[in-house]
């Protein structure tokens, strides 16, 4: 044993048949791989998002890093599950004599200074053996700080008469199985949130998506958030108590109410600032584009007001109400509204598209109808397609309309029928 863990040890010649040195050797591979595999779809996503253009046109600036850790969170779920069911469960259902060599070589192999747990792994696997000389050696190799719960376990069986130690919590093969269906559902929500978060919710709404839709979309994201923040809080926390722990659930289980809390702290806090979330629980009755047009500009006079673009926003809200109304009467088909800009800056949208032409509507400023009311109008042009469903331009276009959309009511009126 004393020449084990000599410095001087050449640990590539250790029992190169052991079935706990191959399995060292087959998850230092799988490590390799993985990092080899997460590094190339990194990649291919980053290639094939940018040469579609698909950042700059659909997503938010955030979405250059989000995208890279919602990947990186998809890669961890196939980790964890291999690591979990194929290594971590057959390790713990193997003898003692395998975990021994398991982990002594990779105390050996690992470059780390900090490899208490790992010492403390080798002590156990002694003492299942009912080798106390051995585990006392290796156990005068922890530092003085290190106090787990499972080493009071260890000096009580060594200073006791049994012939082996015994600890369920080393051979608990319920808490991989756990951590391989749990964990997983976790990161997929992370990565499903943190994608989510790339996308403004406007963009739902141009989509014709409803509230109730855009409220998932909301809680998803407050979701991701939430578990990505309790995440790092757990690195944070496992860093400060490591000298604590040799199993996890040893430092969990006393913070377990105090962590609810948090968790519920946090999650409302996200909730409370969410923009989808603040959009989708807002009443229809004051959800109305004039109450929020004529409220941030009460010191206004209303004839500058009226002389004024809207916003992208509220153009975009009043955009689909047009679309359903236009859709409802067989004059386009299914539609979204994705807001662009001409040359002169003015809100317009392709919103729905046909064999034969792509149908754009044009934001044309503030106008009243007959009755004096406040109205925003839109019109709606047709450009031709070719034979790849490519548009032949808008000199070749050709007017389908003149629309309003009432402000207080979203009443549509058409203005001119062109054809």
């Amino acid at each position: 044993m004393d020449d084990l863990f000599d410095k001087n040890f050449y640990i590539d010649t250790y029992k190169p048949e052991s079935k706990g040195v191959r399995m060292y050797k087959t998850f230092a591979m799988f490590r390799f791989i993985f990092i080899i595999y997460t590094l190339s779809f990194e990649f291919l996503v980053y290639f094939w998002l940018l040469k579609k253009n698909i950042f700059q046109k659909y997503l938010e600036p955030q979405a250059y890093l989000l995208v890279g850790l919602s990947v990186l969170f998809i890669c961890l779920i196939v980790y964890v599950i291999i690591d979990n069911l194929a290594f971590k469960k057959k390790l713990i259902e193997s003898s003692s004599e395998v975990n021994f060599d398991y982990y002594f070589y990779t105390y050996k192999k690992s470059g780390k200074k900090n490899q208490n747990n790992t010492i403390t792994a080798i002590a156990c696997a002694l003492a299942e053996m009912g080798d106390k000389h051995g585990c006392q050696k290796v156990l005068s190799l922890l530092p003085v700080e290190y106090k787990p719960t499972i080493l009071s376990d260890l000096k009580d069986w060594l200073k006791s008469e049994e012939a082996s130690f015994d600890n369920p919590l080393l051979h608990n093969t319920k808490r991989f199985i756990l951590r391989a269906i749990i964990f997983p559902i976790i990161f997929l929500i992370i990565a499903a949130g943190l994608l989510a978060s790339c996308v403004d919710y406007t963009l739902l709404i141009g989509y014709g998506s409803n509230k109730t839709c855009i409220m998932h979309f909301g809680m998803l994201q407050c979701g991701a958030w939430l578990y990505l923040t309790i995440f790092c809080i757990l690195l944070i926390f496992y860093y400060i108590n490591r000298n604590r722990m040799f199993l996890l659930i040893d430092g969990f289980k006393e913070y377990a109410k105090s962590m609810t809390l948090v968790a519920i702290f946090i999650l409302l806090l996200y909730i409370s600032v969410n923009p989808a979330v603040n959009y989708a629980s807002t009443s229809d009755e004051t959800d109305t584009t004039s109450d929020k047009i004529l409220s941030s500009n009460e010191a206004k006079d209303e004839e500058e007001l009226w002389s004024e673009h809207p916003d992208d926003t509220e153009v975009l809200l009043k955009m689909v109400i047009l679309c359903d109304w236009l859709q409802k009467r067989g004059i386009i088909g299914d539609f979204h509204v994705l807001i662009e800009h001409d040359e002169n800056g003015i809100a317009m949208a392709t919103v729905s598209k046909d064999d034969n032409y792509a149908y754009v509507l044009h934001e044309n400023g503030f106008k009243s109808d007959s009755n004096d009311c406040k109205c925003l109008e839109f019109i709606l042009k047709a450009e031709p397609l070719d034979a790849k469903g490519k548009s032949l331009g808008p000199e070749k276009e050709k007017l389908i309309g003149y629309y309003l959309v009432k402000y207080d009511t979203d009443e549509v009126f058409e203005e001119l029928k062109a054809y």
